[in-house]
């Protein structure tokens, strides 16, 4: 009943916002580039997901990392609302979200990779299970499995781009600079291994300001070109390094989801975008 009466509560509200929203399109919203993000998929929520996906497209145009990357270079000039999707992780999921119904859409994704993760998929027992639950920090996802080399591969060969997430999915703000450095350098030896290809993004562990200090920042831009937060925000406004990105969940329904890429909720993240920013001038 309580689950039942707080979804009735937060529907009103933002049936309520419905007209602040519109009124902030109309008069302050100018064109954006954001970029998603998204973790494990079941597949229970796959309808869910694709639904989000076409109502996304009814308002802006998924781009692939080229031409996002000319866009942060200056070299391109949007006249759109622009989005680039990406998954955290490396769940076995992404892979067949890719294939039934990202294929669909023709649209390539970013997908950020644990590479230490990618080991449990050939181990015995329950090392899966322990790593989503003592690395990720998460329940929800316990009983999913970690994509495998072929199919990684299989996505490259399709279009998808991989970035690192780490090897251990460490919270990079914890731990020593010789870990750090870890972190940073022998995921993206592992990955480019695995590719034959170069790996140019990185997205932070957690990803929130608590995880972020300008140490590992230092490792990051020494090694990569770009480098995606889980902080909200509109990325034609910064510089071309960090990324600023939208959490996602397929449960999200769409006027909340409007809402989040609008920027209607932006300023709530001005300071942290901004506490990232220092840490890159200092």
């Amino acid at each position: 009943m309580y689950k039942i009466i707080l979804k009735i509560i937060i529907t009103g509200i933002h049936i309520l916002c419905i007209p602040i929203i519109k009124v902030y399109e109309i008069f302050f919203k100018k064109y954006s580039l954001r970029v998603l993000l998204y973790h494990d998929i079941q597949t229970a929520d796959f309808n869910d997901f694709e639904r989000q996906i076409r109502h996304i497209k009814k308002k802006y145009r998924f781009i692939d990392i080229d031409e996002f990357e000319q866009i942060l270079g200056g070299s391109t000039k949007p006249r759109e609302n622009l989005v680039l999707l990406t998954f955290d992780d490396g769940f076995e999921s992404n892979y067949h979200v890719a294939n039934q119904v990202l294929s669909n859409h023709g649209i390539k994704a970013v997908f950020f990779i644990a590479v230490d993760f990618l080991q449990t998929y050939d181990m015995v027992g329950n090392s899966a299970s322990e790593f989503i639950l003592n690395n990720f920090k998460v329940k929800q996802h316990i009983n999913s499995i970690s994509l495998n080399c072929d199919q990684i591969l299989r996505l490259s060969s399709l279009g998808h781009v991989f970035g690192s997430h780490s090897c251990s999915h460490n919270d990079l703000s914890q731990i020593s600079k010789e870990k750090i450095e870890h972190e940073v350098i022998d995921s993206k030896n592992t990955l480019e291994k695995i590719l034959n290809l170069k790996v140019n993004h990185f997205a932070y562990p957690f990803g929130g300001i608590n995880n972020i200090n300008s140490y590992s920042l230092k490792v990051i831009k020494d090694k990569y070109k770009h480098c995606h937060t889980g902080i909200r925000g509109n990325n034609l406004k910064y510089n071309n390094f960090i990324i600023f990105r939208d959490e996602i969940s397929p449960s999200y329904n769409l006027l909340y989801l409007s809402a989040l890429l609008s920027g209607f909720f932006d300023f709530i993240y001005y300071w942290k975008r901004s506490k990232v920013i220092d840490f890159i001038n200092k």
